[in-house]
Formats: structure tokens, sequence, C-alpha cells
């Protein structure tokens, strides 16, 4: 993750990050154990991307058998 400490501009970045990463998804679901979801798939031998912590909250991504992509963010 690229981190610029120059006032404001370090949140404007993650928000725009965090917008295009979105778009990229087919649909996202939303879960209150984001940690255990994520060891559930990876145990079940689920393509799944790296926990990444947005200014929302932590969010991954899986992908299903046809690689269609999906995002998990989770709910406070």
């Amino acid at each position: 993750m690229i981190r610029l400490e120059i006032g404001g501009l370090e949140r404007q970045l993650a928000r725009v990050i965090e917008k295009e990463a979105l778009k990229a998804q087919e649909a996202m679901f939303f879960t209150e154990n984001l940690d255990q979801l994520y060891s559930d798939l990876s145990n079940k031998n689920v393509k799944v991307g790296e926990i990444v912590t947005m200014p929302s909250g932590k969010v991954f991504n899986f992908a299903d058998g046809e690689d269609n992509y999906f995002a998990v963010m989770e709910k406070k």
C-alpha cells in the first residue's frame, strides 16, 4: 500500500482507490466476521485475495469457478 502523508490527500487517494476497486467486483457482500469467513473460504480452496484495510473497514475479494470476482466487506 502506498501511504502519503500530505494532509487530506491520503484520505482522498484511499477513497478513489476503494471506489475503483469496488467497481471491478460482480457483487458486494457484507459480514460481521470477515476474518472467519476468509479462513473458511481459504480452507475450502476458494481463490481469495488478501484482506485489505480501507477507511471504511476491512475487505477482500474471492472468485467463483468461472473467475467472477466478488467482494466481502466487514459490517461494523
